[in-house]
């Protein structure tokens, strides 16, 4: 079979979609090689990392795990590999990278990465949330046009969405099955569960998986915040089908009265 790369944004379920693929590929006998997992242990920028290890890619029988978004972009033989990409409203992408950054990512192993890390996150922590997601709005703007470029490059690339992921997850398995050739079987489903876990009694800020529900950006933002980003990714959302109108402001400016209230 042909190799396989994933490509995923941040904050779109890409640590899940990596364990699900890595299943999905050795049921037909794929190895499974991520190349992501040498970021955290190398003092090199993850860039000039892909460029090394890309030389060795092998066109037929790896999985190659779950590229994240933006350095799939300096590789030049994805051309050769199936290609999948996982990716999710960009608004709540930046509300849990918030999150993420300011309490509960990873450290790295590197020393001077991790150094890195501990300064990024005291600054994050210094700053509110919607002034972090304005700040970060063009850097996830700019993953999600290269996301789309390399679609548009590769018409054969399979596009998945995080909210079918957690909300449809059964349809979202079939069309990752269907990618890989496989049938959905009642062994496969049950072997998938053990894989996956979409159940989280309540919101934990120091948690990798601090909530999964879509539409958080409309429980965390301003509606001035949202405004801002939805005039800045309407047209990324209209390329991946993520809505922007009137209601969801108002939705959130409802949601921001009942809390009001509440107090």
């Amino acid at each position: 079979m042909k190799s396989i790369a994933g490509i995923a944004v941040h904050k779109a379920g890409s640590v899940v979609f990596q364990k699900l693929l890595s299943h999905f590929s050795k049921e037909v006998g794929l190895a499974v090689d991520p190349l992501s997992r040498h970021f955290s242990v190398s003092p090199l920028p993850q860039a000039e990392i892909l460029r090394a290890l890309e030389v060795d890619i092998k066109p037929e029988g790896v999985f190659y795990g779950v590229i994240r978004s933006p350095h799939f972009s300096v590789m030049t033989r994805l051309k050769e590999l199936r290609l999948i990409a996982q990716v999710r409203d960009p608004r709540d992408c930046l509300t849990s990278h918030y999150f993420s950054i300011a309490y509960s990512h990873g450290l790295p192993k590197d020393p001077e990465k991790r150094d890195a890390f501990f300064a990024r996150r005291k600054a994050v922590q210094m700053m509110n949330i919607d002034d972090f997601v304005l700040e970060s709005a063009a850097l996830f703007k700019e993953r999600f046009q290269q996301i789309a470029s390399l679609w548009e490059k590769h018409p054969g690339m399979q596009i998945c969405k995080y909210e079918t992921m957690v909300e449809r997850p059964n349809e979202w398995r079939a069309e990752v099955a269907a990618f890989f050739g496989l049938q959905m079987t009642p062994q496969l489903a049950a072997d998938l569960d053990h894989v996956a876990d979409f159940n989280v009694d309540r919101e934990n800020v120091s948690k990798h998986k601090r909530q999964i529900t879509p539409g958080d950006h409309l429980r965390k933002l301003k509606p001035e915040t949202i405004d801002k980003l939805n005039s800045q990714f309407a047209s990324v959302c209209q390329t991946f089908g993520y809505e922007i109108d009137a209601r969801s402001t108002d939705s959130s400016l409802n949601r921001s009265i009942a809390d009001n209230h509440s107090l």
